[in-house]
């Protein structure tokens, strides 16, 4: 995985950058994709793999599968069964195919600025949080990164291109985001040139998108790939998702998703639509109304070219997010809410399901020492407080009862 500064990790959920050398990041600038590729590290990654031995690098899944939760890990294994098997049965450190599934994210570039994210994902989201840093040491403490030393035009090396072009012919799979995929020129550019080249048609997409910017050019480019999978980041109804993925309009989602229908319809290319809500401690609250949408949406909209699915997340960080650190009467609060959803709308989509069973594990079962999260309770309410001040709002205007999130 291509990370938005150029740093590669073994996936999108490695906890650290693919690392050569005393430590250094590895940048695509710097090595080039076919370096990495049969590198050392990713060799004694294969060797470790092979012999059965976790990796440092999926920390975060190993820790999901001891929950008893379903990791990405456990998913690209079973999406990739024919392929791990392959690899098993050769037992060779070496790659001598080239990958089938990429994915590259060209740049920061965002129209939102959502209240879990960072300046890696969103280049205005980082400018605004450096601003209050700037003045206000303690809020520094919660936003570190604000992507400042960071570079985002490392896909403007020629010798990536080289690199990428000799790739292009055995790509099954494509995962292309942001920032927000719809807006970054990087995306449309390998797009274009894999269209051009014939290879289009055998290429199945996916993109994370946060629906704000269907715009025609986006929608007409993707139309020509084998199959295209949207992951649609939409968090909550209303304004609950106004508050969480800021600036957005719930009415604008709304019309987009029209939109979106409509191109469908006019072309051949097959759809996946997956509501993919980041699920925190500012949203599970209100959770049922999102499903409720959602289940409705894809009711009135049936059609023979779209499969709908919705995959939540729980939030990874910052852990001030974490439900786990709600309050007793906000568990209850939760628990009530989700106990009142039709059962037939939670079994609608394929992914919901277990995971609803494992927010009310966590709201039931699971806690943190009754300090630690009185403590990320108000590192909360700090970061809301400060966000909402600069951007001129009230989390009352946006959210009903939130108040329950801090008591």
């Amino acid at each position: 995985m291509v990370d938005t500064n150029g740093a590669v990790k073994l996936c999108c959920v490695a906890e650290d950058p693919t690392t050569k050398d005393h430590g250094s990041h590895m940048q695509v600038q710097k090595h080039g994709l076919s370096e990495l590729w049969n590198n050392q590290y990713m060799q004694d990654i294969r060797s470790r793999l092979l012999d059965g031995k976790q990796v440092k690098d999926c920390g975060q899944c190993y820790r999901k599968e001891r929950r008893g939760e379903y990791s990405f890990r456990q998913r690209a294994n079973s999406d990739w069964a024919t392929e791990v098997e392959k690899v098993i049965t050769s037992k060779s450190l070496i790659a001598d195919e080239s990958p089938k599934y990429l994915d590259i994210r060209f740049g920061n570039l965002c129209n939102l600025k959502c209240r879990m994210c960072t300046g890696i994902y969103s280049k205005i989201l980082g400018e605004e949080l450096e601003s209050i840093a700037d003045n206000d040491e303690e809020f520094r403490l919660l936003s570190p990164d604000s992507a400042k030393s960071y570079t985002f035009d490392w896909y403007e090396n020629k010798n990536f291109w080289v690199d990428l072009e000799k790739y292009m012919p055995y790509v099954e799979l494509l995962y292309l985001t942001g920032g927000e995929p719809t807006l970054v020129q990087g995306n449309y550019d390998f797009l274009q040139q894999l269209i051009d080249r014939g290879y289009s048609k055998n290429i199945g997409l996916v993109f994370n998108t946060n629906v704000t910017n269907f715009q025609d050019r986006f929608l007409n480019i993707i139309s020509k790939f084998r199959h295209v999978t949207l992951n649609l980041s939409i968090d909550g109804v209303g304004g609950v998702q106004e508050y969480i993925r800021y600036p957005s309009k719930w009415k604008a989602i709304k019309k987009n998703m029209d939109l979106l229908l409509q191109k469908i319809q006019n072309n051949d290319t097959e759809f996946e639509l997956v509501f993919t809500p980041t699920v925190s401690i500012l949203n599970v609250g209100w959770f049922d109304q999102l499903i409720d949408w959602a289940h409705n949406f894809c009711i009135e909209n049936q059609s023979d070219k779209i499969d709908y699915n919705m995959m939540p997340i729980f939030l990874h960080g910052p852990v001030f997010q974490d439900m786990i650190h709600a309050t007793p009467k906000y568990r209850n609060y939760v628990c009530d809410r989700i106990s009142k959803i039709e059962t037939s709308k939670i079994k609608y989509f394929e992914g919901l399901p277990r995971f609803i069973d494992d927010i009310l594990d966590t709201m039931k079962n699971q806690f943190e020492h009754v300090d630690t999260s009185k403590f990320h309770r108000q590192q909360l309410h700090k970061w809301n407080k400060e966000i909402d001040k600069k951007r001129g709002i009230d989390i009352s205007d946006y959210i009903e009862y939130s108040d329950i999130l801090y008591e």
